[in-house]
């Protein structure tokens, strides 16, 4: 299983292992250059004092003082070997052990001076060489001037001891890394322990059970927006669960009378065949008429919540729908005894919007305010660049009821109880106004009048 701790471990490990070792090595590099520098450093020396003791005497070249009897030349594990030769490279000066140690030729001629060099003789040893130029002191005539001094010294001591360092720098680098990596464990553990009691209680959740939430308080701030949205998510679906419940109820409520009236009439016709008349007839097509509007409103809902196409805008003249609308329901008003007040001065006015669902909104709204207006009221409709808003008389409606119009199968009470309307209507106008971007508002303002308006947000260019 893919896991953040293995992760972050065998990505930490390997850094660790990658910085140990780099710094292990940085470490032995800086203490060979150091030792080195030591060593040429001391070998200089010598070389300085040797050419200081260097005379000429009598045409002959000479050594002031016997060298061996220093302490540096005598040493066995660091003896020092020195031999000088002419410019013609006739050996001149040597020590008594230089000829014996068969070095390379390519020590006199390799590099620039003064040249450093490591090197391994034929039997074995390592030594340090270093090779430069000088003039005898008081060589008047000029006859050695132009000498190369060779002066070689055992390096098997600071090879050795490199070598003691690079194990001491191995074991320091194994031991550092034993203890970082116990820490790398120990910090990870710490510092997931949060990301695992979240997942935990995540984990725990049953959707059966709701409402649930993960408790705020303990979580550290990168985990509290993903509480915050698991919580908000966790509500949704709670919100979800409930209007389906209550969704299945009212559909199953509004289908039985239907189907108990189709249920007597179809009786009704089996046992008296005399009794099937016209007027049977009409209502069974009455009722027909009534659940294909309902599932008509139900299919137009789910596809409206489903689909995840956005619908194309188009310019529409709205004062033209409305229009249309309120001359469909020129009958139905002037049986009310209704005053219809349609916009007025409003044909310049363009909508960008889905034409067809704008159309279903609009009728929905106008219709509703026909329905359920009581005898002889005034309904206006009110349309300018950015709303649309129907206003007529809701004697009986109150604000607790504004809140509930917008669900589907909604009525104020069993009076107001109409066969001809499924009660989707409101429902149906908020779920178009969110597929078109548009701002649906109920209002119940003085005098028991209410406003329903759809409105193009200020942030946007159209519907």
């Amino acid at each position: 299983m893919n896991s953040i701790r293995r992760r972050l471990t065998a990505i930490l490990t390997l850094h660790l292992i990658v910085a140990v070792s780099l710094g292990g090595v940085l470490i032995w590099l800086w203490a060979r250059h150091s030792l080195l520098s030591q060593f040429d450093a001391t070998l200089m020396a010598r070389a300085e004092l040797i050419q200081s003791t260097v005379e000429e005497d009598d045409g002959h070249l000479e050594i002031e003082f016997n060298l061996t009897k220093l302490a540096a030349f005598q040493q066995d594990t660091a003896a020092v070997h020195y031999q000088i030769r002419s410019r013609s490279g006739q050996p001149l000066i040597s020590s008594e052990q230089f000829g014996g140690l068969r070095i390379p030729d390519t020590l006199w001629t390799a590099g620039t001076v003064p040249a450093f060099q490591s090197f391994e003789t034929p039997d074995g040893n390592h030594y340090r060489s270093l090779r430069v130029n000088f003039d005898a002191v008081d060589d008047r005539d000029g006859d050695f001037r132009g000498l190369n001094l060779l002066i070689l010294r055992d390096s098997r001591e600071p090879q050795s001891a490199l070598h003691r360092l690079a194990a001491a720098v191995a074991a320091l680098a194994a031991v550092s890394l034993v203890f970082l990596l116990f820490l790398v464990r120990r910090t990870l553990q710490t510092g997931l322990k949060p990301l695992e009691l979240f997942a935990s209680r995540t984990e725990a959740i049953n959707l059966s059970q709701l409402p649930q939430t993960i408790p705020h308080g303990e979580e550290p701030a990168e985990l509290r927006p993903i509480v915050d949205k698991l919580n908000e998510l966790l509500h949704r679906v709670h919100q979800s669960l409930l209007r389906e419940r209550r969704f299945t109820r009212d559909v199953a409520h509004e289908l039985r009378t239907p189907v108990a009236e189709l249920k007597s009439l179809s009786e009704l016709a089996a046992r008296w065949k005399d009794q099937v008349t016209p007027e049977a007839f009409a209502d069974v097509g009455e009722i027909a008429t009534e659940m294909e509007s309902l599932v008509a409103g139900l299919t137009l809902l789910n596809r409206l919540d489903a689909s995840p196409v956005a619908p194309e805008p188009a310019a529409i003249f709205p004062a033209e729908v409305l229009r249309q609308i309120i001359n469909r329901l020129e009958s139905t008003i002037a049986a009310g005894g209704l005053i219809m007040v349609p916009p007025a001065e409003a044909d310049h006015i363009v909508w960008q919007t889905d034409p067809a669902l704008w159309r279903i909104a609009a009728s929905n709204l106008i219709e509703n305010a026909v329905a359920y207006s009581p005898q002889g009221s005034r309904i206006e409709v009110i349309l300018t660049s950015s709303t649309l808003t129907v206003r007529n008389p809701a004697p009986g409606i109150t604000g607790e009821d504004i809140r509930l119009m917008t669900h589907p199968f909604w009525r104020k009470d069993a009076s107001r109880h109409d066969q001809s309307h499924s009660g989707l209507g409101m429902a149906l106008v908020e779920s178009i106004a969110r597929r078109l971007n548009l701002q649906f508002h109920v209002s119940l303002g003085a005098g028991s009048v209410l406003s329903c308006t759809l409105s193009i947000p200020e942030d946007s260019g159209g519907g």
